[in-house]
């Protein structure tokens, strides 16, 4: 009877081992979340602020807000380049083909929300509205992610 105690034992053990193991790998793999507000101002400025700016490597979910009464805004995260962003020929838009891994939520109508989801390798990251003159009115935020 006591051979058979200490035979069931040992899977159990290794049962509950592998349960922690896994309850362990989903919590560190749960996404990083970042909160973004959108919005314009009268004077005609433009803002996009995260509620962090630093996350660890991994996945991140941003949650994007629009909160302009009436102006549609667009969500766009990449590599930051080493100097100023391209810009496109007219001045107003950023080149998005000139910018590494580049993943787009897309147009926000005024007071909508999305959200988009990503795994981030260390470094840093620019976050931006691409709407036409929305980035050189001042809709952009940097993000850093690290180790």
């Amino acid at each position: 009877m006591r051979a058979m105690a200490t035979m069931f034992r040992q899977p159990a053990r290794q049962a509950a081992a592998l349960l922690l193991g896994l309850a362990a790998q989903a919590w560190a793999a749960a996404p990083t979340p970042v909160n973004v507000a959108m919005s314009n101002a009268p004077d005609g400025t433009q803002s996009l602020r995260l509620d962090r700016s630093q996350v660890p490597a991994g996945p991140v979910r941003f949650v994007v807000r629009n909160l302009s009464a009436d102006t549609v805004h667009e969500f766009l995260v990449a590599k930051a380049p080493a100097g100023p962003p391209p810009m496109a020929r007219t001045g107003s838009r950023v080149d998005e083909r000139r910018l590494e891994g580049l993943e787009e939520l897309g147009d926000l109508g005024p007071g909508r929300s999305g959200s988009l989801s990503m795994r981030l390798r260390p470094g840093r990251y620019v976050l931006f509205c691409n709407e036409p003159g929305h980035f050189v009115a001042g809709m952009h935020a940097e993000l850093i992610v690290t180790e």
